[in-house]
């Protein structure tokens, strides 16, 4: 097996066993949320960084071709999350959504 299969097999049982299902307008696909690394600072002066977080799917599933900066998408839970980066490289298998979760 090549490193691309390993990792591709290996984040396809990561999301089987721990992912969660995501709904954009332009279809489905399952996701692993992250919460993003703060700032050591020992007072947090900036709204809503507590509510960053980067949601990680497959390339395959995920449609980076239509999502948008800006843009939101839910959860089953129906948490909303607002894309604020767009993170892939040509070697991974994995499309990384930096988001804000927005209150529903």
């Amino acid at each position: 097996m090549s490193f691309e299969a390993d990792q591709l097999e290996g984040f396809r049982e990561l999301l089987e066993t721990s992912g969660g299902l995501f709904i954009h307008p332009s279809g489905e696909f399952r996701g692993l949320v992250k919460r993003m690394n703060q700032d050591n600072e020992e007072f947090d002066l900036t709204p809503g960084d507590d509510d960053r977080v980067q949601v990680s799917g497959l390339k395959s599933e995920v449609p980076v071709e239509v999502v948008k900066i800006g843009e939101s998408f839910t959860d089953s839970d129906a948490l909303s999350y607002r894309v604020t980066g767009i993170r892939r490289a040509p070697n991974q298998v994995a499309v990384r959504l930096e988001c804000e979760v927005v209150n529903p």
